[in-house]
């Protein structure tokens, strides 16, 4: 439903086709199919505006600088580059996860990950999902996009560029990247 000052817009079925359409709270009758309302545009511009807003402020405060312990394997196909992780942001009515790529630097091409770089992207964007992006009841109707950028150096990874208000993915910025039980773990300043 749709909240038009005192009148309110209805979705309904076409009996005929099955798909829903749109009723005009004045008339009762479905709306001209294409026809969209202005309660509907400035419904979907203030999502907009809250999503930029939020892809906004997780990019400007994201920054993860990750020393890689000896017992990680090279976790990129090359010793030392650039890259992007792309990450999905689903909307608050979606019920699917977040999702995130892991890019070059051009944003177009997967990076090639060696297995332990494929699980310490997974823990990455675990970190991400519990400490920087808004619960989902928080969030706007329209699924958004960050894009943080990311360098890697032997024993090194760095993401994001950091300069916010809010210090790294959850207390701190140091981070160190170890196996722990057969799996990796990242711990620094605040980890729980």
């Amino acid at each position: 439903m749709i909240n038009e000052e005192d009148n309110v817009t209805t979705f309904s079925r076409d009996p005929q086709t099955g798909k829903a359409v749109m009723i005009d709270p004045k008339t009762g009758k479905p709306y001209p199919a294409g026809k969209v309302t202005d309660a509907l545009a400035k419904r979907t511009a203030a999502a907009k505006a809250r999503a930029d807003e939020l892809a906004l402020k997780i990019k400007s405060n994201a920054y993860m600088n990750i020393s890689l312990g000896s017992d990680i394997a090279q976790p990129f196909t090359t010793p030392s580059g650039k890259g992007i992780l792309k990450i999905t942001v689903q909307s608050s009515a979606m019920p699917a996860e977040d999702k995130y790529e892991v890019l070059d630097q051009s944003g177009k091409i997967k990076l090639g990950l060696n297995p332990d770089g494929g699980e310490l992207m997974s823990k990455v964007m675990s970190r991400i999902k519990s400490r920087m992006l808004p619960r989902k009841e928080e969030r706007p109707m329209i699924a958004f996009e960050v894009e943080l950028p990311f360098t890697w150096a032997p024993g090194t990874l760095t993401i994001g560029t950091g300069g916010g208000d809010i210090i790294g993915f959850g207390g701190g910025e140091d981070y160190t990247a170890d196996k722990l039980n057969g799996g990796i773990s990242i711990m620094g300043i605040g980890f729980r």
